[in-house]
């Protein structure tokens, strides 16, 4: 971005906008790009590792709200590290169907040597991810999307044009979370948010943050029929928590336990071990609430965001100690209301807080 529009340098003046820079993805299978940005003045150029040419090398536009503009750029070179040929990866799910939308990367098949990221990433369209730049030494493939779980295997970049030339890989189910959240009434409860936090030390082998945070903790929230799927919940150990907020300021924790048991816990260890079904229940007790209003001394305008600590009002801390033993801790919290000075933390136990 050169220069923002209107809506932009208004966000930036509150502090509320760090718009700079967007990258686009391809349009498969034409290999053109879009991207949808806020009005203003941007400079518009390809970059790639392997890229040796542009023409021209950048161009600079004018957008105004609803103005469509298109850019072609000549390019020569390859679109990986050093060039090289084009590989195809086919990702398919269990029944042996097309994943689309699925992240394709490549890294070094040595551990060792991983560091500095994959060597080529793309994503499954209509058609196959395409990796380009590999040579002929073997790689790591990986797949992955949200709802399934990752794939990988040590292979060669097959040579074009070989009879069955192209890497396939096959994302796992993983398990499936049902819970359905019912008030005391019997009705059925939309927004209460799910969370499955992971307990043991497993890292996605994929680079692409959307799905290494899914695999460490997958979230979700019940619908207006008070029910909640989570799909491609990977092997492992979790921690089962929730939570509820009604419109107003009301909030509420949710208890689970499996389905036809009687007792209630607020939070539930679950352990997956492969692709088994889950079913839950869902019911929500009354919370507190800490609602505060910051203001500066000086009268000025507040940042944005805020760290938040808050202690058991009846202990006693260390002040060196007192972020890591908070009972409730933020970091960069956005704060509420229309000036944006308000926090708004829960559901809280009763008691007394600091």
């Amino acid at each position: 971005m050169r220069e923002g529009g209107d809506w932009l340098e208004a966000a930036r003046a509150r502090g509320g906008s760090r718009y700079d820079m967007v990258w686009a993805h391809p349009v498969y299978p034409t290999w053109e790009y879009e991207m949808v940005v806020p009005a203003g003045r941007w400079l518009v150029r390809p970059e790639s590792d392997g890229l040796e040419r542009a023409d021209p090398r950048e161009v600079e536009v004018d957008l105004r709200p609803g103005d469509y503009e298109r850019v072609d750029f000549v390019v020569d070179g390859g679109h990986g590290r050093g060039g090289g040929r084009r590989t195809r990866v086919r990702v398919e799910d269990v029944q042996r169907d097309r994943v689309r939308e699925a992240t394709v990367e490549a890294w070094p098949a040595h551990p060792d040597v991983r560091e500095d990221g994959p060597i080529a990433a793309a994503k499954t369209g209509w058609s196959d991810a395409i990796l380009r730049g590999l040579g002929d030494e073997e790689y790591l493939f990986v797949a992955g999307k949200r709802g399934y779980v990752e794939a990988g295997k040590v292979a060669k970049a097959p040579v074009p044009g070989e009879k069955n030339g192209g890497v396939r890989l096959r994302l796992g189910r993983g398990a499936v979370v049902h819970a359905v959240a019912r008030g005391a009434d019997e009705k059925a409860v939309a927004g209460v948010e799910v969370v499955l936090e992971r307990q043991d030390d497993f890292v996605s082998l994929l680079a692409d943050r959307e799905i290494a945070d899914w695999v460490v903790r997958p979230t979700g929230a019940t619908d207006k029929s008070g029910h909640l799927w989570m799909r491609g919940i990977y092997p492992g150990l979790y921690r089962l928590t929730g939570a509820h907020r009604r419109s107003g300021e009301a909030m509420f924790f949710a208890e689970f336990r499996d389905k036809g048991e009687s007792r209630w816990e607020r939070e539930f260890e679950k352990e997956y071990r492969g692709d088994e079904e889950d079913e839950l229940e869902i019911r929500l007790v009354p919370a507190g609430v800490l609602r505060a209003r910051l203001h500066c001394s000086d009268g000025s305008e507040l940042a944005p965001e805020a760290d938040l600590a808050i202690h058991d009002g009846l202990q006693t801390h260390d002040p060196g100690k007192a972020w890591n033993e908070a009972v409730y801790k933020a970091e960069a919290y956005v704060l509420e209301g229309q000036r944006r000075d308000t926090f708004h933390v829960g559901p809280l136990d009763p008691g007394a807080y600091r």
